[in-house]
């Protein structure tokens, strides 16, 4: 238990209270009560109140980068067999964490049972799901869109909120290893030729999770729990600049352990500091 949370059921003399709202209240009411208290709050607030959060708050400041020329050049890069998909900013209550295993407070709960996206490639990961429930065919997609990442960090680098283009090819039907090769070496080489053409040098690769692909790269030892099986990072001066790998997700949406997925992504922030 948190402390914030212990010393909340003190003062409220109800004990286990997160338990109780978690479990014994439907979701429907939960969702009523929440919204009555941001009500109530809300009638408490002035114009000043809310002027004073958008100052200090960095969750709701705006970006201080310019990421215009660098995500127009990425967008212009990305394969044409890749449908672009314009994304809600908003995800179904629980993705990051049921599907990637991250924490739930790495993703901004709303009050009406849904998420503020923390990451492009699981909601295009729910996408393709549905997309391929219905079909055998192979799927790709891709977005971006503004990500929040609510973690507190006191590193600068840390953003509450930032650009994200991610990647995700879902299918099945040929042998794991042709699969793996083909589609890991798409989703590479788009990031490279991406820093090539921004002029990024001294860019590494590094592979790990058993990948193997025909380019000059490092081999990684290291375990990321977040992919279920090969991975790829491509670093600049030892900082990570864009990353993929394999997951699980589209086998555990639609219960059939044939089904493959890889997702990769890069921070648009990211690279027009690498130009600026």
């Amino acid at each position: 238990m948190t402390d914030p949370l212990a010393r909340i059921e003190r003062a409220t003399g109800l004990p286990d209270l997160a338990q109780l709202l978690a479990e014994r209240i439907a979701p429907s009411d939960l969702t009523s009560l929440l919204l009555e208290v941001a009500r109530l709050r809300a009638a408490r607030l002035e114009p000043a109140d809310v002027l004073h959060q958008y100052e200090r708050d960095r969750f709701v400041r705006p970006s201080e980068s310019d990421t215009s020329e660098a995500e127009r050049v990425a967008l212009s890069l990305v394969p044409e067999d890749f449908e672009r998909v314009d994304l809600s900013p908003l995800a179904p209550f629980g993705t990051g964490s049921v599907l990637a295993g991250v924490s739930q407070d790495w993703a901004v709960t709303t009050s009406r049972g849904t998420e503020v996206v923390a990451d492009v490639t699981s909601v295009l990961a729910l996408e393709a799901a549905l997309s391929r429930r219905g079909s055998r065919d192979e799927t790709k997609l891709f977005a971006c869109e503004r990500v929040v990442r609510p973690q507190a960090s006191d590193n600068p680098a840390q953003l509450a909120h930032f650009r994200l283009l991610g990647l995700c090819t879902a299918g099945r039907g040929e042998r794991w290893q042709d699969w793996e090769t083909r589609n890991a070496t798409e989703h590479l080489a788009f990031y490279w030729k991406l820093l090539a053409q921004l002029g990024v040098t001294g860019a590494e690769i590094r592979l790990g999770g058993g990948l193997e692909l025909e380019v000059a790269a490092t081999a990684d030892p290291h375990e990321r729990p977040y992919y279920a099986g090969g991975w790829f990072s491509i670093d600049v001066e030892g900082a990570n600049v864009a990353d993929g790998g394999f997951v699980d997700w589209t086998q555990r949406l639609l219960s059939d352990r044939k089904e493959r997925c890889l997702v990769s992504g890069v921070g648009i922030e990211r690279l027009a500091s690498l130009t600026a």
